[in-house]
C-alpha cells in the first residue's frame, strides 16, 4: 500500500512524542511514593519532534514507505 507523500506544509509541525513504556514507568513510580510534593506531573521528552523526523524514521525502517 502506497501512502501519499507528507504535505510539506506540515513537515515542520510536531509534538512532544512519548514512549509508552516510559509513561507507564513514570505512572508506576508516582503511585509507589508515600507523598507527592506536587499535584500535577508532566511526563515527556521535553523536545519537539517534527513530522519530518517521524517520516524519515519510518522511511528508514520500512523499505516501501
Amino acid at each position: 500500500m502506497m501512502l501519499p507523500p507528507i504535505n510539506a506544509a506540515y513537515a515542520d509541525d510536531g509534538a512532544d512524542v512519548y514512549y509508552i513504556k516510559d509513561v507507564a514507568r513514570a505512572i508506576g513510580l508516582l503511585q509507589t511514593v508515600e507523598k507527592l510534593p506536587h499535584d500535577l506531573y508532566k511526563v515527556g521528552w521535553g523536545r519537539l519532534t517534527q513530522n519530518r523526523e517521524l517520516a524519515e524514521a519510518i522511511e528508514g525502517a520500512v523499505s516501501d514507505f
